[in-house]
């Protein structure tokens, strides 16, 4: 047993380290993003609650800017002004989801920001995010929205022209301080609408489906230090219960010459037979079901804010 313990433990550290290099150096995921396409024409701000109807150079000017800030920062950037109320919150991130795909691809590099200016006494502000855009912006909607709180209206209060206008410049700024913040090594985001992970690998930033070696590095880790724990108890006990001592031969308690074997047989005394049910997969209890949904297929982070 003393030896055995000291071959599986090694063998058992080797196949985890082995796991550990493959998944984090070799593993290759199939890469799904798109990128940016260098097109900043696609990036625009969208008057549809016409609050530009009466100023068109200022519209004109967001416009530009916002095509100068996807130059820059190399991703599609979107502004509606929002002038529907979408009923809730899922409805307003299809709605977004669906609009940036529809307009820059689904899976490409950028960034929508739905401004509320529907009228209704809690509206709500909306950026979905895609490509690298998920990873950049995640973790810093709070602080963005924060900010845009300083130049609009809270409640139910009519957005002035000016409020807007100012509100959105200052969109473009946030963007571009938190796209100079890099994410983090480990850093990753899940779409559970479209089973996609967003992370980095190697430097290259990685749209896929297949899960990033990092979310696995933790179990493993945690599984060797377990069975590492484990197969030292196991044998620290076997070895204080039997001390391993030496095998006593039975045979010195036999008298040969008097003891012979003259018959042997095989006889079954019972038998045993064991059911178990098997029970149906049918319901599909992990299926999103109703709703809608988004039509788009492409990944997205993001998250609302209500003034």
């Amino acid at each position: 047993m003393k030896k055995k313990l000291f071959v599986i433990i090694p063998v058992i550290s080797l196949i985890l380290a082995g796991l550990v290099v493959y998944n984090l150096v070799l593993k290759k995921p199939k890469n799904i993003g798109k990128g940016f396409d260098g097109d900043s024409s696609k990036s625009c701000v969208i008057d549809d609650a016409g609050i530009f109807d009466d100023d068109e150079d200022t519209l004109d000017k967001l416009n530009e800017l916002a095509e100068d800030y996807s130059e820059k920062l190399e991703m599609n950037i979107i502004v509606y002004l929002n002038g529907i109320y979408r009923y809730n919150e899922k409805s307003t991130e299809d709605f977004c989801a669906d609009y940036y795909d529809a307009n820059c691809g689904k899976d490409t590099d950028g960034i929508l920001y739905l401004m509320d200016l529907s009228g209704v006494s809690s509206p709500l502000d909306w950026i979905s995010t895609s490509g690298k855009a998920v990873l950049l912006y995640q973790k810093n909607l709070d602080a963005i929205f924060s900010s845009l709180d300083n130049y609009l209206p809270s409640g139910g209060e009519e957005v002035q022209p000016d409020e807007a206008e100012r509100a959105v410049i200052e969109f473009f700024r946030q963007i571009e301080k938190y796209e100079k913040k890099k994410p983090g090594l480990f850093s990753t985001y899940h779409d559970k609408v479209t089973d996609k992970y967003f992370y980095y690998k190697g430097g290259e930033f990685i749209v896929s489906k297949d899960r990033p070696a990092s979310s696995n590095l933790l179990v493993l880790l945690i599984s060797a230090a377990i069975g590492t724990v484990a197969a030292i108890i196991t044998y620290f006990s076997i070895k204080k219960a039997y001390k391993f001592k030496n095998s006593t031969n039975p045979g010195v308690y036999v008298s040969h010459e008097e003891s012979r074997l003259t018959e042997q047989s095989d006889t079954f005394i019972r038998s045993y037979v064991t059911k178990r049910k098997i029970e149906s997969n049918s319901s599909g209890g992990g299926m999103r079901s109703g709703g809608g949904g988004r039509s788009g297929g492409g990944g997205h982070g993001g998250g609302g804010h209500r003034r």
